[in-house]
C-alpha cells in the first residue's frame, strides 16, 4: 500500500483522527516513518501537526530526539532533527534502517537531510560523516562546493562515498569536512542504496 496524494484534501490541517483519511495510512504507520520503531516501542510524541500535503513529527524517548516532515505531494521525508544521546552505540543506524523499511513501504521516493558538523564540533554534531556513511549523496546545488574543497587538496575523488570508502578519504573528511544538504534515493539500485557502508 503506498501513501496517496489527493489535491482535494490540499489545506486541511492534520491530526491524529484524520490522518488515515487523508493518508491511507494510520497515526501509528506515519509514526514509522520516522524510523522509530527500529529502536523503540516507548516514547513521546511532542508533535503530530501539519497542513495537508505536509506532516511534521517529533518523537522522544530516552536516547533519541527525533523530527520529520513527510512531503507527501513530492513522496519525500525530511529529515530535519535527528539527536542521538548516547553516540557511538548505534541507534541512529537501527532508526535509519527503519526508517528506510518504511519509506519504501510506502512508496516514498527520497528522503533528505541537512547533515551537520565539522571536526571542531564532532563531538556534537558528526552527521557530516554518518549522513554519507549511511548512503546519502550530497545535493547537486552544493556539490562545487565539495569538489572545490578536495581539488584544494589534490585528492582524486569525485564523490563523498569514494571520499569515506577509505581510512585515509574518512580522516581526511573528518578534519577539513563541513555540514552539507544531503538525499538518499530509495528506488532499487540507486547510488545511495548501494553506498550504505555501515550496514
Amino acid at each position: 500500500m503506498y501513501i496517496t496524494f489527493d489535491p482535494h484534501y490540499i489545506g486541511i490541517q492534520f491530526d491524529t483522527t484524520n490522518c488515515y483519511e487523508l493518508t491511507g495510512y494510520t497515526e501509528k504507520e506515519l509514526i514509522a516513518l520516522a524510523g522509530i520503531f527500529g529502536y523503540a516501542n516507548d516514547f513521546e510524541i511532542t508533535c503530530f501537526e501539519g497542513i495537508y500535503p505536509n506532516l511534521r513529527i517529533a518523537i522522544e524517548c530516552n536516547a533519541l530526539t527525533l523530527q520529520i516532515e513527510i512531503q507527501i505531494g513530492e513522496g519525500i521525508i525530511q529529515n530535519e532533527l535527528m539527536i542521538c544521546h548516547s553516540p557511538g552505540e548505534g541507534i541512529g543506524l537501527k532508526v535509519f534502517c527503519a526508517q528506510t523499511e518504511a519509506a519504501i513501504d510506502a512508496g516514498f521516493s527520497q528522503i533528505r537531510c541537512l547533515a551537520v558538523g565539522r571536526f571542531e564540533v564532532i563531538e556534537m554534531w558528526n552527521g557530516y560523516i554518518t549522513w554519507g556513511k549511511l548512503g546519502f549523496i550530497i545535493d547537486n546545488y552544493f556539490l562545487d562546493r565539495f569538489l572545490a574543497l578536495l581539488k584544494e587538496y589534490n585528492r582524486k575523488e569525485t564523490t563523498l562515498g569514494e571520499l569515506l570508502a577509505t581510512k585515509d578519504g574518512e580522516r581526511f573528511w573528518t578534519e577539513h569536512g563541513m555540514s552539507w544538504p544531503g538525499k538518499f534515493d530509495l528506488y532499487a539500485g540507486s547510488e545511495s542504496r548501494d553506498l550504505q557502508y555501515l550496514q
